[in-house]
């Protein structure tokens, strides 16, 4: 990291990603199991660089259920209120009705609405807002459909269920190469992870 410090500039450090590159515990160790390697990310100008969002996974997407057949598609709650008080947002704390059972329901003064009154008119109008299956719940919820979700920002922890370890590395190069096999390789799917994050198409790796 020092080196890459004087490269690049420390300000210009992003993350220390952790990448889970043993998938059981080296029972010869004399100390504690080494399971992971470390991947230093940099940008050139951490200021302007952003990275790639990743493509969602089914076990992601898998909270998302579609229990009033909206024709949107699935979709999830999302918290109807924001992290602010009455006192810094009063436009925000009023009085919703649910159109299921009449009752009046105020926020908490200390987490108001996170929808002005027109917004949350125009939320009620598109099917936004969602009371419960039998509408009894006592506080609104937001429809999040799937369909509008983007990609997953990426963590600093690599599963090598996600990314593969080195029992998988070493299978990939003795298939390439089974004479003389590079000691310490890395697994296709962890460098497919950086170009995933870190590159668009036409980009020189």
């Amino acid at each position: 990291k020092v080196m890459c410090d004087e490269i690049f500039g420390r300000q210009n450090f992003v993350a220390n990603v952790i990448w889970q590159k043993k998938y059981s515990p080296a029972n010869d160790s004399l100390w504690l199991s080494n399971s992971h390697d470390h991947v230093l990310v940099y940008a050139r100008d951490k200021e302007i660089w952003r990275p790639n969002r990743l493509a969602r996974s089914e076990n992601v997407n898998k909270a998302y259920k579609n229990p009033d057949d909206d024709p949107r598609g699935p979709w999830k709650t999302g918290d109807y209120t924001c992290n602010k008080t009455a006192d810094e947002r009063p436009n925000l704390y009023y009085e919703i009705v649910n159109p299921h059972t009449g009752v009046s329901v105020w926020p908490n003064r200390t987490r108001v609405w996170a929808y002005e009154p027109d917004a949350h008119r125009l939320n009620e109008e598109q099917d936004l807002v969602w009371w419960g299956k039998d509408g009894s719940n006592s506080v609104p919820a937001y429809k999040r459909f799937l369909k509008d979700m983007p990609g997953v920002v990426p963590q600093t922890i690599w599963d090598w269920r996600d990314v593969g370890h080195t029992q998988d590395a070493k299978r990939e190069q003795l298939q390439l190469n089974s004479d003389d096999p590079f000691p310490t390789p890395k697994p296709e799917s962890v460098i497919a992870r950086v170009l995933e994050i870190a590159t668009n198409p036409g980009d020189l790796v």
